[in-house]
């Protein structure tokens, strides 16, 4: 039997004059997720093909036009398959049930298998409204996929394949669930072979990146994610000997230097972790690398260990500044040491990025004036990467399931499901008729504030963190203007000098090069205080504009390495 694996997980700049440089430099939609199940159905003996779609489309293979899904599934139909499976994210689900829809009625022989988050939590809905669809892989999809295409092969009943949900005589079936894979040493390393041809075609950059696989599970139950949900809270990680071993065979074969650690929370157990810091340095494998944490999984001592073996990124989730906002959310951290942290990080030459989230639905003006604050003060006082977000009610998540009557769409979209993809016709169609599927690209109504207020708070000052973070900040503490009350001001301005925009206020960076620099002078100006020092740094700041903007939107540790 052959199975055909479709990558379907690309993520958008939306900042078009930014992407060529990205896409000239970048590996990091390398499917990890797919080459281990690549693996070990090669272990078994299946013939396994992967149909990279991020990377079609980043070469001009295939173009983000109307004729986009029907194209792809041309390019699909090309092969000769028994199973046709694909990965699911929430912000690409809508494009993958098209391709699937459009494959199934040119030929119908063969299964289409959808695996990953968005599958595997809404999987009885996907069923039961996409007839298209056969089988849903929930969870870890290593041992089910190999499992099930053992089934299929020798004709089985499927009710026996754990972790799977089925259509069996027009009825929805939904299996127990499979057991965690404990040892995750027990995999093989993925099959990167299947995309030598990629890897090798990206020599002329600086500094190749690699992303690496070494670990699962989240332990805390923070109720806007599903990192927890897909594995029972369960945190696993690979032995170091066992990361060691894969990288010293990246090295080899694509004279790789640089890796990013793919887990929630990497640090959270402190023994595997100093193992594999003096596990590098033993070695002297002289790699650079970076991973996401808590900043109350780590201290100065741990840091030290973690620079010397070549630490260079950090990314903390800190949210909300405020107390209330994190206890609702069970974000359960103390924030009171974050200055320290980030300094501690700059001491030792790890370039930190901490991330706000902005949008919950008990959210009120004051808590989201102190976190854009807390943002601003560790923008301007240490080299750190900062991001703010937009709520993405994400199917399966705690706070979905409290907010499902809650839900709108207005077309404001979060980073996690904007891009092209969103707007064809056919996505859009799905993505209205079909809210409790497609929820990632839906807002939470608040409870205290105007609908659109948290997407104009993440759109302005995400980008006033780019153009003028220095400016913006001292402004604020100098004049005493809370930063709510600074983006009205902002507002009432730009429409005033003729800016015309929709119900939402949204404001491009050329035009905040251009008039965020006059608006102070003007709020200055009207506080009777002298503009003379703020000017000569907006005029810096402009300089240095293009430094500070990401290469690309994704808003992730790993998309910007300029700095290794």
């Amino acid at each position: 039997m052959k199975i055909v694996l479709v990558n379907f997980n690309y993520s958008f700049s939306l900042f078009d004059e930014f992407k060529p440089r990205f896409l000239e430099s970048a590996i990091t939609d390398l499917p990890i997720g797919l080459l281990l199940l690549a693996a070990v159905l090669e272990k078994n003996n299946y013939e396994t093909k992967i149909i990279d779609l991020a990377q079609k489309i980043r070469k001009g293979e295939i173009s983000i036009n109307k004729n986009f899904h029907k194209n792809v599934a041309k390019t699909i139909l090309r092969e000769n398959f028994d199973v046709l499976g694909f990965n699911t994210r929430c912000d690409t689900y809508p494009s993958v049930l098209n391709v699937a829809r459009i494959c199934k009625a040119s030929r119908s022989h063969f299964k289409v298998v959808l695996g990953g988050p968005q599958a595997t939590f809404v999987d009885e809905d996907t069923l039961k409204n996409f007839p298209f669809v056969d089988i849903v892989v929930r969870g870890e999809g290593e041992l089910t996929l190999v499992d099930l295409m053992n089934h299929l092969k020798n004709n089985k009943n499927l009710r026996d394949v754990l972790g799977i949900t089925f259509r069996e005589d027009g009825n929805i079936i939904r299996n127990e669930e499979r057991g965690l894979i404990r040892n995750l040493d027990s995999l093989p390393f993925p099959a990167y072979h299947l995309m030598d041809g990629y890897i090798a075609s990206k020599k002329s950059f600086k500094q190749k990146y690699i992303p690496i696989h070494v670990g699962r599970g989240c332990p805390y139950e923070c109720t806007f994610c599903i990192a927890s949900l897909m594995d029972e809270r369960s945190c696993r990680l690979r032995s170091p000997e066992n990361i060691l071993e894969e990288i010293e065979f990246l090295k080899k074969r694509y004279k790789i230097n640089n890796f990013g650690f793919l887990h929630d929370n990497f640090l959270t157990k402190r023994e595997n972790v100093e193992k594999m810091c003096n596990l590098l340095n033993k070695e002297k494998t002289g790699i650079h690398w970076a991973c996401n944490s808590r900043i109350d999984t780590v201290d100065s001592e741990l840091l030290k260990r973690m620079s010397r073996s070549g630490c260079k990124q950090i990314y903390f989730g800190i949210e909300s500044a405020s107390a209330q906002i994190r206890k609702s959310i069970k974000k359960i951290l103390d924030i009171s040491h974050v200055m320290n942290i980030v300094n501690e990080c700059e001491k030792y030459g790890i370039r930190p990025t901490v991330s706000f989230i902005i949008g919950f639905p008990e959210e009120r003006e004051e808590g989201i004036n102190r976190t854009i604050e807390l943002a601003f003060k560790i923008r301007n006082l240490y080299k750190c990467g900062l991001q703010f977000h937009l709520l993405t009610p994400i199917a399966g998540t705690k706070i979905f399931k409290q907010n499902k009557e809650r839900l709108v769409f207005t077309g404001l979209l979060s980073d996690m499901a904007d891009g092209p993809l969103a707007g064809l016709k056919e996505n859009i169609y799905l993505i209205k008729n079909y809210p409790l599927i497609f929820s990632a690209f839906y807002t939470i109504k608040p409870k205290y504030l105007p609908l659109n207020l948290p997407y104009e708070i993440v759109d302005t000052f995400l980008k006033l963190s780019w153009v003028h973070p220095i400016s913006c900040y001292i402004t604020m503490k100098e004049l005493k203007l809370e930063p709510l009350s600074l983006l009205q001001e902002f507002k009432k301005w730009m429409k005033n000098r003729g800016s015309h925009y929709r119900k939402e206020f949204t404001v491009s960076i050329p035009d905040i090069k251009k008039y965020f620099s006059c608006f102070l002078k003007n709020v200055y100006n009207q506080k009777r205080q002298s503009f003379n020092l703020v000017k000569g740094i907006t005029e810096f700041e402009k300089r240095l504009c293009i430094k500070n903007i990401p290469k690309e939107f994704r808003l992730q540790i790993y998309e910007d390495m300029s700095d290794w």
